[in-house]
């Protein structure tokens, strides 16, 4: 009788973890490129002068670290609550490294995905897009406690993962 019991909660066990969420783990940075010379005194065409203030671009540095042998389809992503198409790339290797070469002759490097011998991708934002999913309260919920929102669809099931603050970066400068 004990042994049915023990194999009986042996079987319940494992059944649950065939179906549980694969460990994702994510790492994510922003870096401000500032520009270079900012036009002044522009004038248009009526002689009027012209204000321009350009915001500084933001490149986002957004990965993801699994299980090889879990099938994960990466689906959207928020950031700062505005949805964004997605391009996935397969990281080389790791650890995943940036340099900064502002100063030059002492350029500073930083660790973005450290050594793993898991499966490592790079998400990479493309174009901003209108999602009907931001109209749900709960989703106005989870936007507001995280800036960075990933989904991704696990056997047929879409997950979440929330990263309440991206890390910044130093800034670069731009060409």
């Amino acid at each position: 009788m004990k042994q049915k019991i023990f194999l009986l909660l042996t079987l319940t066990i494992s059944s649950l973890s065939t179906f549980a969420q694969p460990s994702v783990k994510l790492y994510a940075y922003s870096q401000v490129v500032t520009p270079g010379m900012v036009p002044k005194g522009v004038i248009d065409e009526n002689g009027s002068a012209v204000n321009i203030k350009k915001e500084s671009p933001i490149n986002y540095y957004i990965f993801a670290v699994y299980n090889p042998s879990a099938k994960i389809s990466f689906d959207e992503i928020w950031i700062k609550g505005k949805f964004y198409n997605i391009k996935i790339k397969n990281a080389d290797s790791t650890p995943v490294v940036i340099t900064n070469e502002n100063i030059p002759g002492n350029p500073s490097k930083e660790i973005l995905v450290p050594a793993t011998k898991l499966k490592a991708i790079s998400i990479v934002p493309g174009k901003t897009k209108n999602s009907s999913l931001a109209r749900t309260s709960s989703f106005i919920k989870m936007t507001k406690r995280a800036e960075l929102i990933v989904s991704y669809i696990y056997r047929g099931k879409k997950y979440f993962i929330e990263i309440k603050k991206i890390k910044l970066l130093q800034p670069v400068a731009g060409v």
